[in-house]
């Protein structure tokens, strides 16, 4: 979960504050707090540009 809430791959998008995707991983891991929709809502994410984005750019480049 960490690497890809932390990655390159959303923080490339230019749409996310790194400091604070680091407090929700940070603090779901500690237990502190329950962050896991947000966390969850983020990894579909990262899946989708993994899935689709990521793929239709390897599709153009052939």
């Amino acid at each position: 979960m960490r690497e890809a809430v932390l990655g390159d791959r959303l923080a490339s998008t230019g749409w996310f504050n790194k400091t604070y995707l680091q407090h929700l991983v940070d603090a779901h891991q500690s237990g502190t707090h329950d962050y896991s929709a947000p966390l969850w809502t983020l990894l579909m994410f990262e899946a989708f540009l993994r899935q689709v984005v990521d793929a239709q750019v390897v599709g153009a480049a052939s």
